[in-house]
């Protein structure tokens, strides 16, 4: 069974590393391509509202995301088709039981600039 009430759908996006490239020259090796899950029925809330404010205009926001069982790791990023915010995955829980199968995620999205010393 997938979760009960979807609000959205997200999708997985899992980096990748291209060791073929010269950091030096061609700049980040380190990239995010969206092969582990697309169109993954979701429901992203903030439970405990945890919300913080980093200094200049920078807000860091985390939430929850229960979602339909899927190929998540810690690391990965999350799209939200609602909204399209872009999130980090912080902690990940895959969840087994009669008819409950599901996986709840920590997530965290970093929107604004930071302030300059």
């Amino acid at each position: 069974m997938a979760i009960p009430l979807p609000t959205t759908t997200v999708g997985i996006l899992r980096r990748t590393v291209d060791r073929t490239k010269d950091t030096m020259v061609d700049g980040p090796a380190l990239t995010f391509t969206p092969t582990a899950a697309t169109a993954v029925r979701a429901h992203l809330s903030a439970p405990k509202a945890s919300e913080q404010a980093a200094g200049g205009s920078q807000q860091i926001t985390d939430v929850v995301m229960l979602c339909d069982p899927c190929d998540v790791n810690h690391f990965d990023r999350v799209i939200d088709a609602y909204d399209s915010g872009v999130y980090e995955v912080s902690w990940v829980i895959h969840r087994h039981g009669i008819g409950g199968d599901h996986v709840q995620a920590g997530l965290r999205i970093v929107q604004g600039t930071e302030a300059t010393k």
